[in-house]
């Protein structure tokens, strides 16, 4: 990957092009403080922003989602609700509604239940060290995944186990730092190649059981590292995805291979941070 910096002195430091080992390009135009105003992606789609005078994004438009997004601020920078005639305060620094979903914590600020709609419920179980240690998923009034996950005592996740509608589903990981270095489970481990310096990925190896040949996946990442494809030794892009502004997934355009490290089945729309947290997207 090559990344070039801009050349004027306003924008000194800041990156204006990533170049991939295919010599596909995208470019960033920003404003003069370093605030994106438009990616342009190889494949000659574009995302668009705009922002309010604290540099708070307040539009984002990329082709695919309708209208694109809008968004509003309290004074504390709290998201506010955009599906009310009035705009409801943030309490204590935590959205109870954005849109469809619902939200409810802890004591400790944890997020402990989000409800989207009137069909799926999620809850959220944490430790005393507050670490996520269970999820439960329900669609329809049935449990549709539960999930639980462990700790090594530096407080990286090791350890998961889903019982996903009576399949149970297994995963360690094995770290670097605070780098996740291999991810394993009975039927394939995957090791993780990084850029030197950062904690953006660079490739995957991936090895399936009682298979000799191991295969090579190749990342293209944003210029926050931020994973948009995939592609295998071929240069075949088999996996691809298009993101909402808070990087929420809009679309897998192409699904052809799991996207590991990002992509987890019982949190639609969110991540579950290789550490220790439980990040939503819409929520950010």
């Amino acid at each position: 990957m090559v990344e070039q910096p801009s050349a004027n002195p306003a924008l000194s430091g800041h990156l204006i092009a990533v170049t991939d080992a295919l010599n596909n390009t995208t470019t960033l135009e920003r404003k003069p403080d370093g605030e994106v105003l438009r990616i342009n992606h190889p494949d000659g789609t574009r995302e668009d922003f705009t922002y309010n005078e604290l540099g708070q994004i307040l539009t984002h438009t990329d082709g695919l989602i309708v209208d694109g997004e809008e968004f509003r601020y309290d004074a504390a920078a709290n998201r506010l609700n955009f599906n009310t005639s009035r705009f409801d305060h943030v309490k204590d620094n935590r959205l109870k509604q954005w849109r469809n979903h619902e939200y409810k914590y802890d004591a400790w600020g944890n997020l402990i239940e989000k409800t989207v709609g009137i069909v799926r419920w999620q809850t959220f179980t944490y430790d005393s060290e507050n670490r996520l240690v269970k999820t439960e998923t329900m669609a329809n009034s049935q449990v549709e995944v539960t999930s639980s996950y462990q700790y090594d005592s530096l407080g990286r996740r090791v350890g998961k186990q889903s019982d996903i509608q009576g399949q149970t589903d297994q995963k360690r990981f094995l770290w670097q730092g605070l780098r996740m270095l291999r991810e394993e489970s009975p039927e394939q481990s995957s090791l993780y190649l990084y850029e030197p310096g950062s904690y953006a990925p660079l490739a995957r190896v991936d090895q399936k059981e009682g298979e000799t040949e191991n295969k090579v996946y190749y990342y293209h990442t944003d210029q926050i590292g931020t994973p948009l494809e995939m592609t295998d030794a071929e240069g075949q892009i088999v996996w691809q995805a298009k993101y909402r502004a808070w990087g929420a997934v809009e679309k897998l355009v192409v699904n052809e291979v799991e996207e590991l490290r990002r992509v987890y089945p019982e949190v639609p729309n969110a991540k579950l941070q290789e550490l220790n947290k439980f990040m939503c997207p819409e929520r950010r």
